[in-house]
C-alpha cells in the first residue's frame, strides 16, 4: 500500500467541555464534550513518559544501557490558540481561575443571555483546581483519537494589536492518562468573536478610569495559576499518572504599548509616583439578541494596580510607552471597587461553566 501523508488541515477535530470532572482522575462524559473548536496551528498533546534505565549503573562491563527500562511517571501538556470569543473567554476564565457566579441579566426579554463573573477560587475551600477532558482526533487511527484526562489550565493569555482579532492562548497540563477511541463528529460550535474595533481600554484613578482606547497599540493579559506540578504525583497512589493538581501563587499581569499624549506625561508620572490605578479591558461582539441591549462581551477588571514599567519607545514614526503591571503590581485592595485582584465578566449564550 502506498505511503499517504496527512496534512494539518486534515486534522479532524478538537472537542472541549464546559463541565469539569467530578474529581481529579474522573473523565467527563462524551455527551458533554460539546464544544467543537477551530484553532490556529494545531498543537497536538505532548505525552511525556519519564523513563529510567541502567545506563549509569556499573558492573555491566560497558557504559551503555542494557535494555532494562522502567517508566516512573508520565505527564501530558497541550496548548490551544484560537480567536477570542465569548464562549472561549468564559472557558479559559472558568478553568483558569476556578470560581464562577452565573446570572441572567435580562431573563424576561433575553432568556438565552447569561452573565458569568469569574474570580480566583478560595484556597481555604480547596487547593484542587477544576479539571476537564479534551478530545483530539489527529488521524483516522484509534491510538491518535484520544481523550486527554484531567486537563488543568496552567495559564491563559489574551493578546492583540491594532486591526487584529484578539487571540486567546491556553496552556494545559493533564494527568498523563489518555483513553483511545472515536468520538462522533459534530459541527463547529457557534462563536461570537470579540473584535479589536470594539475594545475599550480604560486606565486611571480607582473607580474613575479614563477611556484611552485611541492610544492603545497592542496588549497582552496573562492569568497564571502557577500549578504545583512537583506535588501532583502522590506516593502510594499506585499509578504513574498525576493524582491531583493544586493551585500555586496566582499571578494576573498585563502589558501594553500606548501612544504618548504630547500634552502630558500621565503614564510616566503614574509609574514614577507609584500611583494606585484601575485598569479595564472591555471586549465586545455581536448582540446576543436583536432588539435587546446585551452583547457578547468579556470585561477584564484590575481594580488596584501599580505600573511596574513605563518605558518610552518608538512605534514607527510615533512615540509610545511600553507599560506593564508585573507580579508585584497587582494588589488585593479592600478599598477598591472589588476586592479581588482581577475579575473577568463574560456575557454570552453559554448557560454554565464548571458544572459536573
Amino acid at each position: 500500500m502506498p505511503f499517504v501523508p496527512h496534512r494539518t488541515h486534515e486534522v479532524r477535530e478538537l472537542r472541549l467541555s464546559a463541565k469539569q470532572g467530578a474529581a481529579y482522575g474522573t473523565i467527563v462524559a462524551d455527551i458533554d464534550l460539546s464544544i467543537a473548536l477551530p484553532v490556529f496551528g494545531y498543537d497536538f498533546a505532548d505525552v511525556q513518559p519519564e523513563v529510567v534505565s541502567d545506563m549509569d549503573k556499573v558492573g555491566k562491563g560497558n557504559e551503555y544501557a542494557t535494555g532494562v527500562y522502567r517508566e516512573v511517571r508520565r505527564s501530558l501538556t497541550k496548548n490551544i490558540s484560537c480567536d477570542l470569543s465569548s464562549l472561549m473567554a468564559g472557558w479559559a476564565a472558568g478553568f483558569g481561575m476556578g470560581k464562577v457566579v452565573t446570572s441572567q441579566p435580562n431573563a424576561a426579554l433575553n432568556p438565552t443571555c447569561y452573565k458569568h463573573i469569574f474570580t480566583f477560587m478560595d484556597p481555604l475551600v480547596t487547593k484542587q483546581v477544576p479539571v476537564t477532558t479534551i478530545y483530539e482526533d489527529i488521524i483516522r487511527v484509534d491510538a491518535l483519537r484520544r481523550r486527554l484526562e484531567s486537563m488543568a489550565v496552567s495559564e491563559f493569555t489574551i493578546s492583540g494589536n491594532a486591526g487584529s482579532i484578539p487571540r486567546l492562548q491556553i496552556s494545559l497540563v493533564g494527568s498523563g492518562k489518555t483513553t483511545d477511541g472515536t468520538l462522533a463528529s459534530t459541527a463547529f460550535s457557534t462563536l461570537s468573536i470579540l473584535d479589536w474595533s470594539s475594545l475599550t481600554f480604560s486606565l486611571g484613578a480607582q473607580a474613575a478610569a479614563a477611556d484611552i482606547s485611541a492610544r492603545l497599540i497592542s496588549y497582552s493579559i496573562k492569568i497564571n495559576q502557577n500549578l504545583d506540578l512537583a506535588n501532583s504525583y502522590v506516593p502510594g497512589s499506585g499509578t504513574i499518572y498525576r493524582s491531583r493538581m493544586w493551585q500555586g501563587a496566582r499571578r494576573p499581569t498585563f502589558e501594553a504599548r500606548v501612544l504618548v499624549d504630547q500634552a502630558n506625561a500621565d503614564l510616566f508620572s503614574s509609574w514614577i509616583a507609584r500611583s494606585k490605578l484601575e485598569v479595564i479591558f472591555d471586549f465586545e461582539g455581536d448582540l446576543v439578541l436583536a432588539g435587546q441591549p446585551e452583547k457578547h462581551s468579556c470585561t477584564i477588571l484590575f481594580p488596584a494596580v501599580r505600573l511596574t514599567a513605563a518605558k518610552p519607545v518608538v512605534e514607527g514614526d510615533w512615540v509610545a510607552f511600553d507599560i506593564a503591571v508585573g507580579d508585584d503590581g497587582v494588589m488585593k485592595d479592600s478599598t477598591a471597587v472589588v476586592v479581588e485582584p482581577v475579575r473577568i465578566i463574560v456575557i454570552g449564550t453559554q448557560t454554565a461553566y464548571l458544572g459536573t
